[in-house]
């Protein structure tokens, strides 16, 4: 299984990443963002947790000869903290890429492959989400690098899911 998980993510990155080639400029910048300190995730727990990300993530942005960006990635290696709900706090251990990659019709293709939290709005349902996954995650939307939220008209989710606001309210971990 995580073989074939491995395989579909790096397909969709290539895919992703090939398709957006014949505008290359020089090379891509790469600079570290500061991990999440007591960000609050706003949503549907009935509560509002938060997170803290004790290692800084790097951010790495292709532009092309315009000066325009047409590919990111944000990726993070980290220990993470989460609290909020009557289970307390919980530390997670994340490794995760997120690709974001703008369409001509003002809309990203967002690609998030490994282990980590996901939280944002779904613009269709029109509900909130904040769940842990295990895998490739293929969304249409936005992402917001500074809070993590994700605004998005679709999402695909090939793995393993739990939902974090009930792992938070009983205090029971994900366990993949």
């Amino acid at each position: 299984m995580k073989s074939r998980i491995a395989l579909v993510a790096l397909t969709l990155s290539g895919v992703l990443f090939v398709g957006a080639q014949p505008a290359l400029a020089a090379g891509p910048t790469t600079e570290s963002v500061p991990g999440f300190n007591l960000l609050p995730v706003e949503g549907g727990c009935g509560y509002t947790p938060t997170v803290t990300q004790r290692d800084p993530r790097t951010l790495t942005t292709w532009t092309d000869r315009r000066g325009a960006t047409f590919l990111q990635t944000l990726r993070a290696a980290t220990t993470t903290e989460y609290a909020g709900g009557a289970g307390g706090t919980m530390q997670l251990d994340e490794n995760w890429l997120v690709t974001l990659r703008p369409n001509r019709d003002g809309i990203s293709t967002i690609l998030f492959v490994g282990r980590g939290a996901i939280w944002g709005t779904d613009t269709v349902l029109g509900g909130s989400f904040f769940q842990w996954v295990t895998g490739v995650v293929v969304m249409r939307g936005s992402f917001d690098l500074k809070t993590g939220v994700f605004l998005v008209s679709s999402k695909t989710i090939l793995g393993q899911v739990t939902d974090m606001c009930d792992a938070l309210a009983t205090g029971l971990k994900p366990r993949h």
